[in-house]
């Protein structure tokens, strides 16, 4: 018996522990099925939103469509009473027609004629009235749609004005970073020396000769390794910048052999065959041509260059340069 009872007792112990950890699974498995009712409910919550905002848009599109019918059933009705007035006239005109009926008749039928014209003419006018009433719909239609349209690209360029603004931004934070990759570059020793030669310059009767001199000897080179850098090797055709370092300002230019411009800007910088007037040459020569950046903004054939506005916010005279 004491072992009966000790079993008993076991078995007891062991169905409570078996009911006390399937109760705690019971408890974790409904939690979890509440957390993901909820999930649900919020999605629920969210679709209803959206379908109650689009129910009153077509709600006040409804109704708008439904005032103009409205206002097409009242003149319908006007000339529904229209109509009866008219047969209760002809039916007036039918009793008399016994005691005058020769006189009646003649009258009857001008009388008929004029008033089947202004039937007819109400007619036109209510087909006109619905017709403008329709066109106004449709107008509005038109009108709300072209607005939608207009909101998307004005939305449309400021996000590329925006991108082009981000983009501008990180290639002079990048070139501020590497001015060594996009400015031309000579030793202090080589400055000094150039600077000694420009000191010349004034008092020569040829100074080209004392530039060509210069660009051949100093920075002919490095105006061939960024152009090397930037450009590559082959002919590109595509819109390029010029930066002082210094001031910011710039020159937007294009060219259909960006090597070939570069190298020429470069030698109008030193002096050699440089047009009176120039902005930019004129600024290289009083800053060094070594304080300005090159950068290639874009590639593009020929037959699509098209430029940046420089005019007004650096070196550029007109609205653009090509070669």
């Amino acid at each position: 018996m004491l072992i009966l009872a000790i079993i008993l007792i076991i078995v007891s112990i062991l169905i409570l522990i078996y009911a006390f950890y399937s109760l705690k699974h019971t408890h974790k498995i409904n939690k979890e099925i509440d957390i993901e009712n909820q999930k649900l409910q919020e999605e629920y919550q969210k679709i209803n939103k959206n379908i109650q905002i689009a129910k009153d848009e077509f709600i006040k599109e409804n109704q708008n469509y439904r005032d103009i019918k409205q206002e097409v059933n009242i003149a319908q009705k006007e000339l529904i009473d229209t109509r009866n007035n008219l047969n209760d006239i002809q039916n007036n005109i039918l009793k008399t027609v016994d005691n005058q009926k020769e006189l009646s008749q003649r009258a009857f039928k001008n009388y008929c004629e004029t008033l089947e014209k202004q039937y007819e003419e109400q007619e036109k006018e209510y087909d006109m009235y619905k017709d403008a009433l329709e066109t106004s719909y449709s107008n509005l239609q038109l009108k709300l749609m072209r607005e939608a349209d207009e909101v998307k690209e004005e939305l449309d360029k400021i996000k590329a004005t925006r991108a082009a603004a981000i983009q501008a931004q990180t290639r002079e934070k990048e070139i501020e970073e590497n001015l060594s990759f996009y400015c031309l570059s000579v030793s202090d020793n080589e400055l000094k020396d150039i600077s000694i030669l420009e000191s010349i310059k004034p008092k020569l009767n040829n100074p080209r000769i004392l530039s060509m001199l210069i660009w051949k000897t100093y920075w002919q080179k490095p105006m061939d390794r960024v152009c090397a850098d930037i450009i590559g090797t082959a002919t590109k055709t595509g819109i390029y910048k010029i930066t002082n370092i210094k001031t910011k300002e710039c020159y937007i230019g294009q060219a259909v052999d960006l090597s070939t411009r570069f190298k020429q800007h470069c030698k109008c910088g030193l002096g050699i065959d440089t047009p009176a007037g120039n902005k930019l040459y004129k600024a290289m020569q009083e800053y060094g041509i070594w304080n300005f950046s090159w950068e290639v903004l874009e590639e593009v054939p020929s037959a699509q260059l098209n430029l940046y506005d420089a005019k007004n916010f650096g070196y550029n005279s007109n609205k653009g340069n090509s070669t």
